[in-house]
């Protein structure tokens, strides 16, 4: 690889993408069962009450919520998570409510058990970390997205996800208050991760329940007459039938359509193939609580809320849904890439001896451009970012938010002048106003 000690210039350049769709589990899907080898001391094997040597199934631990960490030993985010889950653990360890009944567990992604173990004499994890050296178990989660990723997992017949986060977080407590949501509520509810409530009801003229819809997905929409200041307020009964009907059509996803609870409304005519259905007395909105207010519930085939909320997006139901998660593909070949690179570094005064691409860890294509001559010590970095995720507020390959700050001189509009990217990688999820002498001085970079 390139000198360590050269200097170095990070290139940024836009190319508009189109989505290609991965399959990624959902909370509310069932996390996949996986036997992976069992490098662990006695004493973690204990944590998971696992006996020592042979293999480690998910299935074999015993613990009614498992905590499954998916970490690389080289990311940094990861490194930075060690303190806090070591936290949680001990805060699990001193709850007598909590520490028969939870555990954690991490999962090194593409890491050797000789690296797990650099890695524990190194940053001090007191949890157990197997190693997932093929990326097996990672990729039956369908994620595209880098390390690290954390699941909750609740036990039962399967192991049912409870909880998701994509990317690090600042506090044990997000897990915590998640851990005991989860041991405290009813598996019947509907929150995302919940059995739905068995409900009966009428729709298109036959009689409909939610047992008898296992097996199936389906959305649940109960309208609201409720004004909104905006006309395309999603939470509009007839801006949001409008969205439910693209999707219908598109997914073949049943979509049950109640009327709003007040008597005094308007009727609306449902379109198919939504199914209009009724709600006698509004007997499942007071069992459900939401009287007039708008609610959309998503469920999966085994009966699991996989989505909550007032109204829902097109993208968000397709995704949450049918499980679909975009995944950017340039429309540009690896060769016109590579030359509208070298282009855009040329237009701003350099001359390009070589452009290598690399695949990352979290399987971003990183373009390395050496700069003539080789030998100076002088490089750029290129990677792409898709059209569908700009935005006044992004996020980084670890789910942070930052807002990217963007060229606006005439002529020397060339993102890879890094002004942006400087400030995120020093900075990261900070927000700068335009007047701030940080950006102005940035800005000025040579």
């Amino acid at each position: 690889m390139k000198s360590a000690h050269c200097s170095y210039l990070a290139l940024a350049v836009l190319i508009l993408m189109y989505a290609l769709p991965a399959y990624a589990l959902n909370v509310g899907d069932p996390f996949p069962d996986f036997t992976v080898a069992n490098s662990l001391t006695p004493e973690q094997c204990a944590c998971l009450k696992l006996p020592p040597g042979g293999k480690v199934s998910l299935k074999d631990i015993p613990h009614e919520v498992i905590i499954v960490e998916f970490l690389n030993v080289y990311c940094h985010t990861c490194r930075g998570q060690v303190p806090i889950f070591n936290t949680l653990l001990q805060a699990i360890a001193a709850d007598p409510d909590l520490r028969d009944k939870v555990c954690l567990l991490g999962l090194a992604v593409g890491n050797s058990v000789e690296e797990i173990a650099t890695f524990t004499e190194e940053f001090g994890p007191k949890y157990p970390i197997l190693s997932d050296l093929d990326k097996a178990v990672f990729n039956s989660t369908g994620n595209i997205r880098g390390t690290p990723h954390t699941y909750l997992v609740r036990r039962g017949e399967l192991g049912f996800i409870v909880d998701y986060h994509a990317g690090g977080v600042s506090s044990p407590e997000r897990y915590l208050d998640s851990i005991r949501h989860t041991l405290r509520s009813s598996l019947v509810g509907t929150e995302p991760g919940n059995i739905v409530p068995p409900l009966t009801f009428k729709a298109g003229g036959k009689k409909v329940s939610t047992q008898s819809l296992v097996g199936e997905r389906y959305v649940l929409y109960f309208a609201s007459s409720l004004a909104r200041e905006v006309e395309s307020d999603l939470r509009i009964m007839a801006v949001q039938l409008d969205v439910l009907k693209k999707f219908a059509v598109s997914s073949s996803v049943k979509v049950f359509v109640f009327p709003p609870s007040d008597s005094g409304s308007v009727a609306q005519a449902v379109p198919e193939p939504l199914l209009s259905s009724s709600d006698r007395g509004n007997a499942i909105r007071q069992q459900l609580g939401i009287e007039n207010q708008p609610l959309v519930l998503a469920v999966n085939t085994y009966g699991r809320v996989v989505y909550r909320g007032e109204s829902i997006t097109l993208p968000a139901a397709d995704q949450l849904i049918t499980g679909v998660e975009y995944k950017p593909v340039p429309k540009l070949s690896p060769q016109e890439i590579q030359d509208l690179i070298r282009k855009r570094v040329e237009a701003s005064g350099h001359t390009v001896a070589e452009i290598e691409r690399l695949t990352l860890e979290n399987r971003q294509d990183l373009y390395v451009i050496t700069v003539a001559p080789q030998g100076s010590g002088v490089f750029i970095f290129a990677r792409l970012e898709s059209g569908i995720t700009m935005c006044d507020v992004c996020h980084d390959s670890h789910g942070r938010a930052y807002v990217p700050i963007f060229m606006s001189n005439a002529g020397q509009e060339l993102p890879q002048r890094a002004q942006w990217t400087f400030c995120h990688a020093v900075y990261p999820g900070q927000i700068f106003a335009k007047e701030d002498p940080l950006v102005a001085s940035t800005m000025a970079m040579p």
